[in-house]
């Protein structure tokens, strides 16, 4: 292995330590932002009413007043799976963030193999 080679990937590896680093502070953040919004009454999604393939739309003329013609439908099957999660148990606490690795200079490498 050359020396740019190994400078290559040691530059990679501190890259990948702040990325690890900076991931690991979001997922506390974002778990102290949760943490904090628990218990908030979560808003009940809108669903918007859907016409069919023989449903008539009038239309938008002046004089008329036109409107569009919805169909009366009953709720869809899958209406109460809109209703907001059940609170649940508490999600397990964030790891100490991963230790970071530095690896040794290029000349110490090659004195290691010596």
């Amino acid at each position: 292995m050359t020396r740019v080679s190994y400078e290559q990937l040691a530059a990679g590896i501190e890259k990948l330590n702040v990325a690890v680093a900076q991931n690991h502070d979001d997922v506390v953040t974002l778990r102290g932002y949760v943490a904090a919004k628990d218990g908030e009454r979560l808003l009940a999604p809108t669903v918007l009413p859907v016409a069919d393939a023989g449903t008539v739309v009038r239309s938008l003329g002046a004089g008329a007043g036109g409107a569009y013609s919805w169909p009366k439908r009953p709720a869809p099957a899958g209406a109460a799976a809109l209703a907001p999660p059940a609170p649940s148990a508490a999600p397990p606490p964030v790891h100490e963030a991963a230790p970071q690795y530095h690896p040794p200079k290029f000349d110490a490498v090659l004195k290691m193999a010596d």
